[in-house]
């Protein structure tokens, strides 16, 4: 929105002091980074993940698509309840948010991702995360301390066990988040991908499948390109070949590629000066001409 453009360029300018910048899209700034103009990037941020087609640099509004069922936040919520139900020892958080932070560390230490929607993981076997003491409320580090539990040299974390059954469950939100919570009413990670695919103009659909680019923190977790490539290819057209790239750094890819782009020669014209933000009517024509499309 451009309102929120407007007070982006206000805290650049009054606060951060910069002469000069750029807004720009960070799934289009993704694709720019991969060395890409076409394709369709699959973003998993902390509080949704969105998909934005683009064709020759430019984003297809109409075709965006964002589902707030499908953030990192679902991820640790899963997580969380993980730690809670654990069958070795669970445990009970200070907050909400304590518990979404606890989520949070055990989802990057034990998380994963099974292919084709099924594992073999048992609920008696068991993978061990170390969880922040500062999460887990005064009662539950007492019982973890008196059954001795593993903990960090400097006490700062404690090991709990949860059930492989579980660490799967948490990856398993992505695509079907049905499973961290059965009210929610989403496609998951591909079923979007699809629809955004399908809002686009027919002519140019075989290349978002055969481009498609996942990045965002919340696609960390391992096999998560391996299975959005399977359910990609399940519900594409027979015809379409189906090619997902995901790359090592994908967290940061919006910055790479925010950092390439704008180390072109070519670039210059996109920056919006001091003196263009200090009129509104100038600043949203700036604003305007170096939108990526959305």
């Amino acid at each position: 929105p451009l309102a929120y453009k407007e007070r982006l360029a206000s805290f650049c300018v009054d606060t951060l002091g910069f002469e000069a910048f750029h807004v720009g899209v960070a799934p289009v700034l993704a694709l720019f980074g991969a060395g890409y103009t076409t394709g369709l990037v699959v973003d998993c941020g902390y509080d949704s993940a969105r998909v934005v087609p683009v064709y020759d640099g430019f984003a297809l509004p109409h075709a965006v698509k964002v589902d707030p069922a499908l953030g990192g936040r679902a991820l640790d919520a899963c997580a969380a309840r993980a730690l809670e139900q654990s069958r070795t020892c669970p445990v009970a958080f200070r907050s909400k948010e304590a518990g979404l932070d606890a989520g949070e560390a055990a989802k990057i230490q034990v998380g994963r991702v099974s292919h084709g929607g099924s594992s073999s993981a048992s609920q008696r076997t068991t993978v061990k995360a170390l969880v922040p003491a500062r999460t887990l409320s005064a009662s539950t580090r007492k019982a973890l301390l008196e059954k001795k539990n593993a903990t960090s040299e400097d006490g700062a974390s404690v090991e709990v066990a949860v059930s492989e059954a579980a660490a799967f469950d948490i990856g398993e939100v992505l695509f079907r988040p049905q499973v961290g919570n059965a009210a929610v009413e989403s496609p998951g990670l591909a079923g979007v991908a699809f629809a955004s695919i399908n809002a686009t103009p027919i002519d140019l659909r075989r290349s978002f499948y055969e481009g498609i680019l996942l990045v965002g923190a919340g696609s960390l977790l391992p096999g998560t390109p391996e299975r959005l490539d399977e359910e990609m290819i399940r519900l594409a057209p027979k015809s379409a070949p189906v090619t997902v790239t995901a790359y090592d750094d994908r967290d940061k890819a919006a910055f790479a590629g925010a950092a390439l782009v704008s180390s072109l020669d070519d670039f210059k014209a996109n920056w919006i000066l001091k003196q263009d933000a200090a009129d509104s009517v100038t600043l949203a024509a700036r604003l305007k001409q170096t939108a990526y499309g959305v």
